[in-house]
């Protein structure tokens, strides 16, 4: 199959749309891009059945080739992620190409072999069938939003050395059917798919985990940078003060030896208030504004980050706290998941309201629940993330995001048995939008409280695990 002209054409195309998929790339916007991936793939399908034809086994390395050239031109990625991402694309091409002809070997062929143009219907089908593997693969959760690492992560060994080996078994792999019996073949493909499956998830774990220790870095690096600069201004001060203390301890005891002169005293006091003056400024200026103070030096530090980051952005950052968490954080949740959850939901809200333009975040921390509420004049949620939420990975800043965060936030809610409200009612606050909030009061449940219409919503209503609650209007 893959050794017709027509075959290499599939091969070229869905390697194509691979690569666009896996990096979650759009089709280039620039007319002289869009032409040259049009030649490419008309082209160059020609070329590898010509060289297929006279020089066996080139054409594969030919297709890498010309795959991670005019990508790199086209989208100026990194020359090593563009490698990586080429032979992942080939390699998925190609492994699903074999699924295809072990299938139809196996069992379409023997239906199809007492027809006279079996061969033909054979090839048909087994193109049908690569399509429709294709556009399913890119519909699983893992990749719906293609492999966020690979943007990132330069160093994908176990994944290349795979993509190379299903490449390697495909280019060696006779179109008889009735030689796909060999054992070697088969198999290998089965541990292919369980490696690439166990190598996917720990990417996708370590990913996070950076994302994570990132987030935490930045939070360390911002209290760090306030402390250098108090540090900076309280060594001014100091070093002021070692010359000013034992000039005005000279002062008092000229004004001691000098029998009470009323002139001497009054500029002594002037001094003294001047002194007393400066310094309140200096302490006020040097002090941290809107410190917030959970009990909990970690969480005070992520406060003041996101707080500081919503500034960056033109967006009024406020929090509540009720109470000191110290009395239940522990016993109900532990601090990093608590940490981690507050972190997601803010950042989340912090990403609506700036895709919105909106200026407006709220935090309100109640430590006795304990519970976390978020407010925020962002863009609502789309109606396919409030059906998915738990069920798959979902982003609501595709192209950037991994959908992680909000996946995470729903799998600690199941983990402590909390509840997940969204409120997207008028009633909360004009300025907001919505309300994120998690209790962990055991109640285990998903509620929307929503404005919007039955017919809006009923994706929603195919979960028997969402309690809706919709206003009488």
């Amino acid at each position: 199959m893959q050794d017709t002209l027509i075959g290499f054409y599939f091969t070229v195309i869905l390697s194509v749309y691979n690569f666009i998929k896996l990096l979650s790339y759009k089709l280039p916007r620039r007319k002289t891009s869009k032409v040259l991936l049009c030649m490419y793939v008309f082209f160059m399908p020609i070329v590898l059945y010509i060289f297929k034809v006279n020089i066996p086994y080139l054409h594969v390395p030919i297709l890498i080739a010309s795959m991670v050239a005019i990508f790199k031109y086209i989208y100026n990625v990194d020359l090593l992620i563009t490698i990586n991402s080429s032979l992942f694309s080939i390699g998925l091409t190609y492994a699903v190409l074999m699924i295809c002809n072990i299938t139809t070997a196996f069992l379409i062929f023997p239906i199809l072999s007492n027809f006279s143009d079996s061969i033909l219907l054979l090839r048909m089908i087994s193109s049908i069938i690569r399509v429709i593997i294709h556009l399913c693969i890119f519909r699983l959760k893992r990749l719906e939003n293609g492999l966020s690492f690979l943007k990132k992560d330069k160093n994908t060994t176990l994944g290349t050395t795979i993509s190379v080996a299903i490449i390697i078994l495909t280019m060696f792999m006779s179109n008889n059917p009735s030689d796909l019996i060999y054992i070697v073949p088969v198999v290998s493909i089965f541990i292919i798919v369980i490696l690439f499956y166990l190598w996917n998830k720990f990417k996708f774990q370590q990913y996070y985990n950076t994302m994570t220790s990132k987030r935490e870095y930045n939070f360390l690096k911002h209290e760090m940078s306030i402390l250098i600069e108090q540090n900076e201004t309280l060594s001014k001060l100091i070093h002021k003060d070692n010359k000013l203390i034992p000039a005005l301890e000279m002062s008092v005891r000229t004004y001691m030896n000098s029998n009470g002169d009323k002139t001497v005293g009054e500029n002594l006091l002037l001094q003294l208030q001047n002194l007393s003056t400066e310094r309140k400024e200096v302490i006020y200026k040097s002090a941290p504004t809107d410190i917030y103070n959970t009990g909990l030096i970690a969480t005070d530090s992520l406060l003041n980050y996101f707080k500081a980051k919503a500034a960056e952005n033109s967006i009024e950052f406020s929090c509540i706290i009720s109470g000191n968490l110290t009395e239940t954080i522990g016993d109900t949740i532990s601090v990093s998941d608590f940490n981690s959850i507050l972190a997601d939901l803010i950042e989340n809200a912090l990403i609506a309201t700036k895709c919105n333009n909106g200026h407006h975040i709220h935090v309100v921390i109640i430590a006795d629940k304990p519970a976390i509420e978020v407010y925020d004049s962002g863009i609502p949620f789309d109606i396919k993330v409030l059906a998915g939420l738990g069920l798959k990975r979902i982003t609501t800043h595709k192209g950037t995001g991994t959908g992680i965060g909000l996946t995470s936030i729903y799998e600690f809610t199941e983990k402590y048995e909390a509840t997940l409200t969204i409120d997207e009612t008028t009633q909360i606050d004009p300025r907001f939008t919505k309300k994120v909030a998690i209790s962990f009061n055991s109640g285990k449940e998903y509620k929307l409280i929503t404005s919007r219409t039955k017919e809006d919503i009923k994706y929603l209503y195919r979960r028997e695990d969402v309690i809706i609650e919709q206003p009488v209007q």
